[in-house]
């Protein structure tokens, strides 16, 4: 599939996105614990299943450090277990320590409202296994070993104890980034021509609305991307895995669906359609990136967040209020930054909250 990403990109597609190490790399062999019958079940039939697709391979060379993996209990009603998340820890091997990623950014409510107007449809989409569909860089492997000998595989399923990951896998401190900046690679190549008639994402100017110019129109985004019908492009934002696509009305909707999914696959990106959500186009598409944008014919463009998030919001309010009235002068540092980083996550929907969390970050550096 590396071919087929542009020619500057291609060795990162082949091989994945060079690690940064600011350290020698770890040398812990440890072997994987034991774990309960009902546990090991979980991790042999999931584990199994990442063999048979080649995320974990027998390595080439001789590790130098393997990372561990446990089954973490998900619902449980009546002291029975509903489901199991399986987690792999690169932290437990001090592979996380001795590498370095970037900061990066990620698209939030303003890059989707952008996208939009009173006649634009939405779909929500996936990408399935987003980290997995890239590749974990070959000077990383020897450190991101698995001991699968506690699961008592068979030869046939299995023709090593000793394995590696080569795809960058959930738990490993760089993965986000390598995976992200691949992904918007490949957004690049989904989106192509601009120029392009037969494009559905085709696009001929940026118009800008900005405050303070002649003709403003609070109503519109301040930056679009319009069509020589003067009509808005069809659009969609990334946000990790979780896709909103935009277009005006079902047709150009088919067609940009058909787009993105069609050049996500001849990439080798999955694209997972059982979670498709507003087929074909819908004003109400539900929650994404935390917030919940709609196009309701009366009240035109609306962005919420959901009634879970704004009574969390009001509980936190209540809380810091009655204990500075009740006159506690020691704040909990932990607590406190844990209830702001939700607080700012909320104002992302309520932008005009904004200059009331003066009080929370002022607290939170005293």
């Amino acid at each position: 599939m590396y071919w087929r990403f542009p020619i500057k990109y291609q060795r990162q597609a082949r091989d994945g996105v060079p690690v940064h190490f600011i350290e020698e790399g770890p040398t812990s062999m440890k072997p994987q614990r034991t774990a309960s019958p009902e546990e090991t079940a979980v991790l042999k039939e999931h584990i199994l299943k990442v063999i048979r697709k080649r995320y974990l391979v027998v390595p080439e060379d001789r590790l130098r450090s393997v990372i561990s993996y446990f089954g973490v209990p998900k619902g449980v009603i009546d002291g029975i277990i509903q489901d199991w998340r399986i987690v792999y820890h690169a932290g437990t091997n001090g592979l996380n320590e001795k590498v370095w990623a970037p900061s990066f950014w990620l698209p939030g409510v303003n890059s989707l409202v952008r996208m939009l107007d009173l006649t634009s449809v939405m779909e929500d989409r996936d990408i399935g296994e987003m980290f997995l569909n890239f590749e974990l860089h070959p000077m990383v492997r020897k450190f991101a070993g698995v001991d699968v000998g506690p699961l008592g595989f068979t030869k046939e399923e299995c023709a090593s104890r000793w394995l590696c990951w080569t795809k960058n896998l959930m738990g490993f401190g760089p993965s986000p980034f390598n995976s992200i900046k691949m992904n918007l690679i490949a957004e690049e190549v989904i989106k192509g021509d601009r120029h392009d008639a037969m494009n559905a994402f085709q696009w001929k100017r940026v118009a800008l609305n900005l405050p303070g110019s002649d003709g403003y129109d609070p109503g519109c985004a301040w930056v679009t991307k319009v069509r020589a019908d003067k009509t808005l492009a069809s659009d969609f934002v990334q946000f990790v895995d979780d896709q909103r696509l935009a277009a005006s009305g079902s047709k150009r909707m088919e067609d940009a669906g058909h787009t993105l999914s069609s050049r996500e696959s001849y990439l080798g990106i999955q694209d997972a359609l059982r979670k498709l959500r507003g087929g074909g186009g819908t004003c109400y598409p539900g929650a994404w990136a935390g917030v919940v944008v709609f196009n309701d014919e009366e009240l035109g463009l609306v962005v919420l967040t959901s009634q879970e998030k704004w009574d969390r919001l009001k509980s936190i309010c209540s809380k810091w209020l009655m204990r500075l009235e009740a006159g506690e002068l020691e704040l909990d540092h932990t607590e406190l930054r844990s209830d702001k980083g939700f607080m700012v996550h909320v104002t992302q929907a309520y932008p005009a909250m904004k200059p009331y969390m003066k009080g929370f970050h002022l607290s939170m550096e005293t």
